[in-house]
């Protein structure tokens, strides 16, 4: 459930009054989708649906991956806040993430695990992402 926003602006009385309030936050949630308004949060959500790694032929999505999509926006998020837009940004959060496989027995970078074709839209949805926060 979302905390933030108007529906927690509502929700503490801010905006609407009982039934009716209630009515509109369910309005506008299901009207927009469900989709967050903020841009981290669409962000992990685009890279949870695009992107994901190859495992002998299967493809496993980020979002499956217990919020290992969350993790990677926040990693490219982190390092544009400290160093500014950088194409590399989303390579080297993706190569902070450790895959562990088998276990626990073998170990890789997501960098590694994920096919060239789907580091190209990584790379692509960070720089919209960054277009997004006005730092390119």
């Amino acid at each position: 459930a979302r905390r933030g926003g108007l529906l927690a602006a509502r929700a503490s009385g801010a905006e609407g009054e009982g039934a009716v309030g209630a009515w509109l936050d369910l309005l506008e949630l299901v009207s927009s989708g469900g989709e967050s308004t903020d841009p981290l949060e669409r962000f992990a959500s685009d890279i949870g649906k695009d992107i994901y790694m190859d495992i002998n032929g299967w493809h496993l999505y980020l979002r499956d991956c217990r919020g290992m999509h969350k993790e990677l926006a926040a990693g490219i998020a982190t390092r544009f806040r400290e160093d500014g837009y950088s194409e590399d940004a989303a390579l080297e959060a993706a190569s902070a993430i450790t895959v562990k496989l088998g276990g626990g027995k073998a170990k890789a970078s997501l960098l590694d695990m994920m096919p060239s074709f789907c580091v190209d839209d990584l790379t692509e949805l960070a720089r919209s992402f960054a277009d997004e926060l006005n730092i390119l």
